[in-house]
């Protein structure tokens, strides 16, 4: 009886007992694969996961095995299982599946904790850009003894590699200073965002040590992020991109005295809280002062018109003209503001027409000029007329015809190289990064940003004195000639 129930037992906890999965009978390898596939396909990450590693036990077949390790990478990284993903991803690469960049952006993903405890297992050729990001990593999360740790080991392990010399020239500079960038990497502005960031590696000064922050672009994010870069005691903030996260960077930058440079956010709000976070790109404010002074001073000009669109595209460069314009003795005879994307404007060029401006203003985009410029035609407006960078579109021109534009002047977005006849956004986006770098630079070494001013090329930290950098063009026979 007791021999019974001891084999009774036996059986029970036998069944209990998890076995090796082995290939299904009759299952080939490759059936097994598109099976796997499909579940892939259909995100049943658990069933994926099961399937791809019957496929590795029951072959020897290199390619499905990289394939399947691969995807294994995949299907642990949608569940959250970051060391098992940085492995099967290993293991992928190792067998020549899976690509160097999509690693590298993986890498920067997880925790460094477990790029140190899994670092050997991480291909050679990829170890110094694991070493690099461990390093960046640890620093972010405040751990400066782990972060510099990954950085002498990289130097001594890969003297010669190009990360390196980043890292030995902050290393030898005595790690004097730590700004933080925060930027929308995971958003629809990755490429802007991108941009900054490589300006910023070109410009920074080896003494200044740069650690990248993702807000995605979120306000809350941006909060969480800027609480932790001030308690943490960071030298200093590049960032954020947009308006509406900087407003909130300034605000807390100028409450705890943390020099803060937004690149790129266009609010004069940013600027407003205190004296400690600014924005260089006081583009479109600078654009209606220009405009606004050629008027009054070039052109002699002393009553204006204005049309713009209900936004701050329109509505910031015609404050800024309107208040530059009536300071010097102009004054606005008629003033028609339109919703972005308005196809009709019969109403509003009448009255211009009727109120005897010398000039009228359009600060429009060039999707608006599309319905806007032919009806200025149809209705006669023969009075000058000036805008902003929205002017600036070959393609608008090519569309429309250069009878249409024949003598209209426009302001283009500040870029002080002179040299540069057209300037594309993505070359002032780079110049705008370098700028920022000079600036915050200045700031966190006691110096005031008016200190750099003449250096920069396409931001501003002083609205007066760039009035006459502005750019400004007159459209020719459908080409544009800079006149100023």
């Amino acid at each position: 009886m007791k021999r019974t129930s001891v084999l009774f037992l036996f059986i029970v906890l036998s069944g209990c007992i998890k076995r090796p999965e082995m290939k299904p009978p009759g299952v080939e390898p490759e059936t097994l694969f598109s099976t796997a596939l499909k579940y892939y396909s259909a995100d049943e990450w658990i069933k994926a996961d099961s399937t791809f590693k019957l496929v590795i036990i029951s072959t020897k077949d290199k390619a499905l095995i990289g394939k399947s390790y691969y995807y294994l990478g995949s299907v642990n990284e949608k569940l959250n299982r970051m060391r098992s993903a940085l492995i099967y991803y290993s293991n992928a690469y190792k067998l020549g599946y899976g690509d160097r960049s999509t690693f590298i952006l993986f890498m920067q993903k997880i925790s460094p904790s477990i790029l140190e405890r899994e670092f050997k297992r991480i291909p050679e050729a990829l170890k110094p850009e694991a070493l690099y990001i461990m390093g960046n990593n640890y620093l972010k999360e405040g751990d400066e003894r782990k972060g510099l740790g990954a950085f002498r080991k990289l130097s001594s392990l890969y003297p010669k590699h190009p990360l390196t010399v980043k890292v030995r020239k902050f290393l030898e500079s005595g790690k004097k200073y730590r700004v933080a960038v925060v930027l929308p990497f995971s958003s629809s502005l990755a490429d802007v965002a991108d941009i900054i960031r490589n300006s910023i590696e070109e410009t920074r000064s080896p003494d200044v040590y740069y650690i990248y922050f993702d807000n995605k672009g979120s306000p809350t994010l941006t909060y969480k992020i800027i609480k932790k870069v001030v308690e943490k005691g960071y030298s200093g903030v590049i960032g954020p991109l947009l308006s509406n996260t900087s407003v909130i960077a300034s605000i807390m930058c100028n409450m705890n005295s943390t020099p803060m440079v937004s690149p790129t956010a266009t609010s004069a709000l940013v600027d407003s809280f205190g004296p400690y976070a600014l924005t260089l790109n006081k583009a479109l404010i600078l654009e209606g002062y220009a405009i606004a002074e050629y008027a009054l001073n070039t052109l002699g000009f002393r009553k204006a018109a204005l049309l713009y669109p209900a936004n701050d595209y329109g509505k910031r460069p015609t404050k800024a003209f309107k208040d530059y314009f009536t300071k010097n003795g102009g004054s606005i005879v008629y003033e028609g503001m339109y919703i972005p994307g308005e196809k009709n404007f019969r109403s509003m060029l009448r009255d211009i027409n009727k109120c005897g401006a010398d000039m009228v203003f359009i600060p429009g985009s060039s999707d608006d000029l599309l319905s806007l410029v032919p009806q200025l035609k149809y209705f006669s407006v023969k009075m000058q007329i000036l805008g902003g960078d929205g002017w600036n579109s070959e393609k608008m021109i090519k569309e429309i015809g250069a009878a249409y534009f024949e003598g209209v002047v426009f302001a283009g977005l500040l870029y002080r190289d002179r040299n540069e006849k057209q300037v594309d956004e993505s070359k002032r986006l780079t110049a705008l990064g370098r700028d920022a770098v000079k600036v915050i630079e200045a700031m966190i070494k006691g110096k005031s940003p008016e200190d750099v001013a003449n250096s920069l090329t396409a931001g501003s930290v002083s609205l007066e004195d760039d009035i006459q950098n502005v750019p400004l063009y007159i459209i020719s026979g459908g080409k544009f000639e800079r006149i100023r």
